[in-house]
């Protein structure tokens, strides 16, 4: 299992759970108090992944995702 989770706090839940983490990084584009919340960057309809494309390229999660 997978799970897109805040990077700052990613470590300590990976550390707690059996969980792989991907860390998100801020999006700038996005106002400051949500810019790296994953439900902000990511929505998932039918086993696809819907982001802003400029955001999966700056951080390399093509080949995750």
């Amino acid at each position: 299992m997978k799970a897109l989770v805040n990077y700052e706090l990613a470590k300590r839940l990976e550390s707690l759970t059996n969980i792989e983490v991907i860390p998100v990084q801020p999006y700038n584009k996005l106002d400051f108090p949500v810019r790296a919340h994953p439900d902000m960057l990511f929505c998932i309809l039918d086993n696809v992944i819907f982001c802003y494309e400029d955001y999966v390229i700056e951080n390399n999660l093509l080949s995750i995702l």
